[in-house]
């Protein structure tokens, strides 16, 4: 048996297809599925017990991911754990593979391979990602981005789910390179942004969740820092600059961090009035 857990914050665009997916060959007999709606004011809970009983849903008026992660943790029963973003697509073949991968002594966090659909996508966006998809940080393995699972060992290392706006990156931060695990043979598919404007939203985001570990949980993220080595101050880009036919898309791509780095400095010191940037290109 393994649970799943999807928070979900008005996602009547694409908790059917999220569902759907994970269901699709599947019984339901082996899976807890538990959609924790946080703040919705669509239909997200209405189109998700739709799916019948394998899926529980729990809703709360309280609009926080991390809230919602604890809800669905407190409900859940079962081990390993997967917590699955709402607008993603993930099969239930890979969940199997997940649960294997956990079953190993030594794997406490595991994770499939991240696929980004770029069909329908400008170039800017293209080229973005196929300088992002070629970065230390993809290509390392990282945990988080859509989907990560926890053994029952692996989900003791912490209590509840922190205010944070990075709950994967917080959660990454938990466990040495050795003790997690990105499957390379299973895939989940996100869908990218489709403006730059909306790409910014997100790399803001992703800027600001780090800056803001960093700040609450420095010891935690100097550890990981140094046990991935990003604590080196040489780029980790330089190979990438030794391609003369990547330069456009690299400089699109620095330009794009550029832009978001700054303005997750600015929005870093009014944390506290912080309203979640998401992109709504994606979710259609």
């Amino acid at each position: 048996m393994v649970s799943i857990i999807i928070p979900a914050c008005n996602e009547e665009a694409v908790i059917g297809r999220t569902l759907s997916s994970l269901l699709k060959d599947a019984d339901g007999s082996d899976m807890e599925i538990i959609v924790c709606c946080n703040g919705c004011h669509d239909r997200t809970a209405e189109i998700a017990r739709a799916f019948g009983p394998t899926v529980r849903v729990i809703e709360t008026s309280k609009g926080s991911k991390t809230w919602a992660l604890n809800l669905g943790d407190a409900a859940a029963q079962s081990f390993p754990r997967i917590y699955v973003d709402a607008d993603i697509s993930l099969t239930y073949g890979t969940i199997q593979k997940i649960v294997d991968a956990l079953s190993q002594s030594d794997t406490l966090a595991a994770a499939p391979r991240m696929k980004v659909d770029l069909s329908h996508r400008s170039w800017a966006i293209r080229a973005f990602y196929d300088v992002w998809l070629k970065t230390p940080y993809h290509l390392r393995g990282m945990i988080g981005s859509g989907v990560y699972a926890l053994s029952q060992q692996g989900r003791s290392r912490f209590g509840t789910f922190p205010d944070v706006i990075a709950d994967d990156g917080f959660v990454r931060a938990h466990f040495s390179p050795e003790e997690r695990q990105i499957l390379d043979d299973c895939a989940f598919t996100v869908l990218p942004p489709a403006s730059i404007g909306a790409l910014l939203k997100v790399k803001t985001r992703a800027t600001l969740g780090n800056r803001e570990l960093s700040r609450k949980y420095p010891e935690l993220m100097q550890r990981l820092n140094a046990a991935e080595g990003q604590d080196d101050k040489r780029s980790p880009y330089w190979k990438l600059a030794m391609q003369p036919l990547i330069w456009p898309k690299l400089g699109l791509y620095v330009l794009v961090k550029a832009v978001a780095e700054m303005r997750a400095r600015t929005q870093l010191k009014k944390l506290s009035t912080y309203r979640w940037e998401r992109d709504e290109t994606s979710r259609v």
